[in-house]
């Protein structure tokens, strides 16, 4: 995906947790660190298909889960950003441009992108994230274990139906979505467990 379609789904992410979570997250630091794997050195060493990066990003869950609540305005806003690349990576595994070979040489692949970039121009990201909030919210994921075979399912999912944009704009910002709400949800009880003790 291109940046402006990761700060997109980073904004409309950021806005749902605004509105149904109590974690003190920045918005502006989420919709940052959503862009932030196109520019950064990292990105070679972490490609942006799931095959050979998850790990990696099961990495970031694992620590934005163990770090607990952000205390501080500097906390929040690292907080923030690591959740926002983590999306990114999320959103990428959900775009046809890193899971279809014949869009694997760049022209091809940067081509895809701007298309899909104008396509999600039409896209009520907003009220998609709500949907999914309130998904996960129904049916919470209570464990990174959890969480980390759901993302497989989605995944598998994905890949077994026809591709085409509006798939790929109906996963990447569903399962963005749902990974930022378990991710918070995660924190939120880690928190209160170590209060509790």
């Amino acid at each position: 995906m291109l940046s402006g379609t990761h700060k997109i789904i980073g904004v409309a992410v950021a806005q749902s947790l605004s509105i149904l979570s109590y974690l003190p997250l920045s918005s502006a630091d989420i919709a940052a660190g959503c862009v932030k794997p196109d520019f950064s050195i990292n990105a070679i060493k972490h490609p942006h298909n799931k095959e050979k990066s998850f790990g990696y990003v099961m990495q970031l869950i694992e620590g934005l889960v163990a770090v607990g609540v952000p205390r501080t305005g500097r906390e929040s806003r690292d907080y923030s950003s690591t959740l926002g690349v983590t999306l990114h990576f999320i959103a990428d595994y959900f775009c046809q441009a890193h899971n279809n070979v014949q869009l694997s040489p760049l022209m091809a692949h940067v081509a895809y992108e701007f298309a899909l970039h104008q396509e999600s121009w039409r896209t009520d990201f907003m009220g998609k994230a709500l949907m999914s909030a309130a998904a996960t919210k129904t049916h919470p994921l209570t464990s990174v274990a959890m969480l980390k075979e759901h993302i497989e399912a989605m995944h598998a999912g994905y890949l077994i139906t026809p591709p085409s944009m509006d798939n790929d704009i109906h996963y990447a910002i569903a399962v963005s979505t749902m990974v930022a709400h378990t991710i918070v949800n995660m924190t939120l009880a880690t928190g209160q467990n170590r209060a509790a003790v």
